[in-house]
């Protein structure tokens, strides 16, 4: 026999558990099995209900007591769902239903619920939760994933998932822009198809976790690499947790093709392919705010009896040998060096590293050695010859100062019988 709880007598029992049932939030019913005379469960009688069933059925206590489980049960569902709680008495296997539809008669309300049904001695222990918000919630998740979802895989731009820089999700759309399949990227490290180039740029947008904006070069199926332009951005879940990083990119080949054109038209000169005149003195302007530790050279050249040919052999003539002197310039020349076209027949030539002034003169004569020599345009012989002036550099001069000096020197060159080096006077 057990012993009442001291201070609560075993009448007050049936009142304990009674405010525990009303205590709960979830509509709470108890029913008796009712069997027939072969001893098989034929019907459900309500014994009892808490205060959460009574409202949600909008009945008294008393009202609920004695009626049958089926006159409760939706119509269409009612035999199934008696069949369903008849297995529970006989196999004490819990019934869990989810997402039931349930109409209640006194609102009028169609709505989902969650039932549980449990074996009790005699009987059964049923309850049910309303789960219509959280159901349409779920469902237009889904529906706005499956947007999202849609609009990611059919989208011209490529766009990933990714956590530690190791792809998690692709879009479709990888295929047709760089020729990978999705499962090339899947489980690889994304830093193997960057560029070597343009690696710190996406290491560093990966490390700020924020939203960036980068242009950078992807390697293709087929090896070669083509410019993109991507965001980078944390990914954060539906629960606000960071789950590493989404990118989207698309190519922009044809942006940078322009952008390089447009460069190359405010920088070089069309003709020789040297850079021009305006990037000349800028970067001359930049080395020179460097010569303390880096010092120079500048030659100033001029093509000697240049008019001559243009008017002899023609201006086609005339830009072979301006394009030829280029190269042959160039070629000598160190890969730090500068060479400029700054006028029609003049060059800007700037020697990095130079401190001994017979260095800079040196070279300017191997200079003027392999410009002399014969050029050919179909089966025409042109020769010319270049006037040079050399100055050194001192740290903190002017540009326009230093091409004077070489300038004036230059003319020395032409004055005392052209194709020569002249140096400076200090």
């Amino acid at each position: 026999m057990t012993t009442p709880t001291p201070g609560t007598s075993g009448g007050d029992r049936p009142n304990r558990l009674q405010a525990v049932l009303d205590a709960l939030f979830d509509p709470h019913l108890v029913v008796d099995a009712v069997f027939d005379g072969c001893g098989q469960v034929s019907d459900f009688i309500i014994a009892d209900a808490n205060a959460a069933a009574c409202e949600g059925l909008d009945t008294t206590r008393s009202g609920l007591q004695g009626r049958r489980l089926l006159d409760l049960a939706p119509p269409e569902s009612a035999q199934v769902l008696i069949r369903m709680c008849r297995d529970v008495m006989t196999t004490g296997i819990p019934l869990a239903l989810d997402n039931v539809p349930y109409h209640y008669a006194y609102t009028g309300r169609d709505r989902l619920i969650e039932l549980r049904a449990t074996r009790i001695p005699d009987g059964l222990s049923v309850t049910w939760r309303d789960v219509t918000e959280r159901a349409q919630a779920e469902a237009d998740l889904a529906a706005s994933e499956e947007r999202y979802r849609l609009l990611a895989e059919n989208s011209s731009e490529v766009v990933m998932h990714s956590r530690g820089g190791i792809p998690v999700w692709v879009s479709p759309s990888l295929t047709d822009a760089l020729g990978w399949a999705r499962a090339d990227w899947l489980g690889a490290n994304i830093d193997d198809f960057v560029h070597p180039a343009d690696l710190p740029r996406i290491q560093e947008a990966r490390a700020r976790g924020k939203i960036d904006t980068l242009r950078l070069r992807i390697r293709t199926k087929a090896g070669t690499h083509r410019w993109v332009e991507a965001t980078v951005r944390p990914y954060v879940d539906a629960s606000g947790r960071q789950d590493g990083g989404v990118s989207t990119f698309r190519l922009v080949d044809h942006l940078v093709e322009i952008e390089q054109a447009l460069t190359r038209e405010a920088t070089t000169d069309a003709l020789t392919g040297l850079i021009n005149r305006r990037q000349a003195m800028a970067d001359l302007a930049r080395r020179l705010e460097s010569t303390a530790t880096t010092p120079l050279a500048v030659a100033f050249c001029d093509l000697d009896d240049f008019k001559f040919i243009n008017d002899t052999y023609g201006h086609l003539a005339g830009d072979h040998v301006l394009q030829t002197v280029a190269t042959r310039a160039s070629a000598v020349v160190g890969g730090t060096d500068l060479v400029a076209r700054i006028g029609g027949d003049e060059l800007l030539m700037v020697l990095a590293g130079v401190t001994d002034p017979m260095q800079a003169v040196a070279t300017m004569q191997a200079v003027c050695a392999v410009l002399a020599e014969p050029m050919e345009l179909n089966g025409l012989e042109l020769t010319t010859t270049v006037s040079v002036g050399v100055v050194l550099a001192d740290p903190g001069d002017d540009v326009d100062v230093v091409i004077a000096r070489a300038d004036h020197a230059m003319y020395r060159a032409k004055r005392t019988g052209r194709n020569r080096v002249v140096l400076a006077a200090t």
